[in-house]
Parts: structure tokens; sequence; C-alpha cells
């Protein structure tokens, strides 16, 4: 994006000798430098180039750098229009920002050169997002006058607020990039890693068996273990579509398909209560509902020694729900393994859908889990 600054500086004639350039600061002007900053998709190229072009409309020929960084970093970022400094002299500047930054002072010292240019440094006030900024110059430049020193001041604050929604635009996309990461790392959890592992116990079974199966029993198998491989196709690609899982069914007959898929392939008995059969839930939280309790069950069948599970899914005031499933099995270990995602998966599904997550589990006394929502979270 290409700025203009020229009008920035106007032209007084002083007692009839040759006009000379005055500074007027314009706010206009100092929005489109932080403007300039938000938008550029290069900050590294387009930061000198900006600089270049404000001191040039200035009539200004000296170089001057910026230094910023964010408060929980610890490094500075240099760039400017002057000469690339040596590594020693980057390396004393930012020694000497560091204890000015920490000594709460908003001038530097002109002890240091930059460049071969003996300089000073103006702090612009800390943002609330926490980005520290300097303006480093000449000290020729800084005290050759008031127009000067105010110029500085203005260009540092207008790049110090562009920088800062740029920084604050990159925070926001990085913590986008991350809800959406875990998002998919919970769909892909709660649906084709399940049936990756049921798989790997059926080829387990089967490999172990396989003499031992007649004809028909091992057709019986092979079936099923085609029918849950096609599902986890079908879920893979769902998730690259969509990054969404849908539901094939109703939920209650995802439910009973749950249900009985889990109990033929173990020696638990299953009780399913589901009164919310002829409730309006939206999709999106029957889909969460679905993988909370699939994911539930899947650990009572693998973790929880148990005998017998009870699922109900219940109206819950005007027009919320309650979830309880109860097993007999040996409860949670006090310590839990490191590499566990499951519970705390099931935890954020039920925050997506408004509803209160509960676990009660003493061990040999079984686990409960639970889940309350007073209203429906589309």
């Amino acid at each position: 994006m290409t700025v203009s600054f020229s009008r920035w500086f106007g032209r007084v004639q002083a007692g009839g000798k040759a006009e000379q350039p005055r500074y007027y600061p314009q706010r206009e002007l100092l929005h489109r430098v932080s403007l300039t900053l938000v938008r550029c998709p290069n900050l590294e190229d387009t930061l000198p180039d900006l600089l270049s072009q404000v001191l040039l409309d200035a009539g200004c020929s000296s170089p001057v750098w910026l230094a910023w960084r964010v408060t929980a970093d610890v490094h500075w970022s240099l760039n400017g229009t002057g000469p690339q400094p040596s590594p020693l002299e980057t390396a004393r500047l930012k020694y000497q920002l560091d204890l000015a930054t920490r000594g709460n002072r908003f001038q530097l010292q002109p002890e240091d050169t930059l460049a071969r240019h003996e300089i000073t440094g103006l702090r612009i006030p800390d943002s609330e997002g926490g980005l520290q900024l300097w303006l480093l110059a000449p000290l020729s430049l800084a005290t050759s006058g008031e127009d000067r020193r105010q110029l500085l001041r203005d260009l540092g604050q207008a790049v110090h607020a562009g920088l800062d929604i740029r920084l604050e635009h990159e925070r926001q996309l990085t913590a986008l990039r991350q809800e959406v990461q875990q998002n998919l790392a919970a769909s892909l959890h709660d649906s084709v890693a399940q049936q990756l592992c049921y798989l790997c116990l059926q080829t387990g079974r089967l490999e172990q068996q396989a003499t031992q199966l007649s004809a028909d029993q091992l057709q019986e198998r092979l079936s099923d273990i085609r029918c849950q491989t096609r599902q986890a196709y079908r879920q893979t690609r769902e998730l690259i579509s969509s990054a969404r899982i849908r539901l094939q069914h109703s939920l209650h007959q995802e439910l009973l398909c749950a249900v009985t898929d889990f109990e033929r392939n173990s020696s638990l008995l299953f009780e399913l209560d589901n009164r919310l059969t002829g409730y309006p839930l939206p999709e999106p939280v029957a889909v969460e509902l679905l993988l909370i309790i699939r994911e539930a069950l899947s650990n009572v069948v693998r973790h929880a020694h148990a005998q017998k599970v009870r699922i109900q899914l219940l109206p819950h005031g005007k027009n919320g729900f309650h979830v309880h499933i109860q097993d007999d099995g040996q409860g949670l270990p006090a310590q839990r393994n490191a590499d566990s995602f499951g519970l705390g998966i099931m935890e954020e599904r039920a925050r997506r859908i408004g509803a209160r997550f509960r676990l009660e589990s003493t061990p040999g006394n079984g686990t409960c889990i639970e889940l309350i929502a007073e209203e429906l979270c589309p």
C-alpha cells in the first residue's frame, strides 16, 4: 500500500526568506500509517519503506530504527531505515533497552552508537496487549527542534497502534487455529480412533481364533470388520469435507447401534433408557451427546471391568436434558495416564452445548458420568 505523507508538511514564509518545511500532524495520515502496518503482507519489507517515506517527505535523511516486543517475549525485534548494525551493536542496544524498560524509563541515554550514529531512544507507552516499542533516532535528529521531536513522537505512536492491532490479529488467528486443531483432534479421537481401536481388537481376536472358528463364524467376523472399516472410512471423509461428524440416523437409532456394537463385542449388559426420542434436539447438540456417550461406553468396555452399564437420557426443566451413565466396574484409578484425552474431550464437548459435566468415581464402586443442561444450546 502506497501512503502519501506530503500533507503532513506545510510551507510557511519566514520573513521574506526561502520557504521552510514545517510539521503539521494530521490524524488521518497517522491512521493511514497504522493501517498500512495492519494490512501489509510482509512487515519486514514494509516497515523500512514506510519510515523512509515519512522521513523523506519531512525533508529528513537521517536513519531511524524501531525496536519492539510483547511483554511475554524475551527478544527484541529491530528494524529501520539505516544500515544493518553490527551484532555487537545490536546486542548492546537490546541490553540497554531491557534495562530502560525494566526501570520504567522513557528515554535512552545517548551512550551507544548504532550503525555509527550516536542515538537516543523514545519509548512509546505500552499497550494493553503488552506491546513495548522504542523509536531510535540519531541524537542530531532528536535535538534539531521541536518539530522533529513531535514528528518522532507521532510517528512512534502511529507505528505502535498499527503493530498492536497486527499482533492482536495474529494472536486471534493463532487461537483460532488451535481451537480448530483441538476440535479436529477431538473428532478424530471420538470417531476414527475408536473404530481403529475396535478393529485392532477384532483382528487380534480373529488371528488367535481363526483355526477354531467355523466357516460361518469366520464369515460373520469378517463382515463385522468390513462394516467397521467402512464406518471409519465414512467418518474420515466427513472430517475431511466438513471437519464435523454428522448423524446418519436419529439420535435414538445411533445410540441403539452403538449399544448393540458394544454389547456384541463385550460381555457387558447394557441398559438404554432414552426419554428424549420426541425432544427437538438440534443436530450439533445430538452429535455431541452421541460422541460423549460413545466415549463413555468405550472407556467402560476397555477399562472398567464392569458387568452392567445403564444409560439414561431424560428431559430436565422446561428446555433441558439430563444424561446419566452408570457402571458397576472398578472405578477410576487415583492417578490417570498423562496421555489419556477422553475425559478432557468429553468435558469440552459438554461445555460446547451448555451442559455441566460431572464425574464421580471411587475405586471398587464404579463410575458415574452426568451431563445436565438447563437450556438447549444450538
